[in-house]
């Protein structure tokens, strides 16, 4: 079995509940997992366009480019994927 992941577009691709099921199942405290949390929670975002700015939307997905967390939180979705591939083969 193979397995692909486009990493140019991974990082804005990280579904937030997924990320905090996983966290959990790898054994990570819930307090961690509540302040990293507390960090994505309620983010927003825009897009300017032309001078004008759209309507504020609640993001879901994505990790924070810039974040140092970022790379981390990032790594446990892909392993996650790969434990349990190697646990079904």
């Amino acid at each position: 079995m193979t397995n692909f992941i486009d990493l140019r577009k991974a990082f804005d691709c990280i579904h937030h509940p997924s990320l905090w099921w996983i966290m959990k199942k790898y054994g990570i405290s819930d307090d961690i997992i509540v302040i990293i949390q507390n960090l994505y929670e309620q983010g927003q975002s825009s897009i300017k366009w032309n001078y004008a700015i759209a309507e504020w939307f609640i993001v879901i997905t994505g990790v924070r480019l810039g974040c140092i967390l970022s790379p981390l939180l990032f790594t446990v979705c892909p392993s996650y994927g790969l434990d349990y591939e190697k646990s079904i083969v």
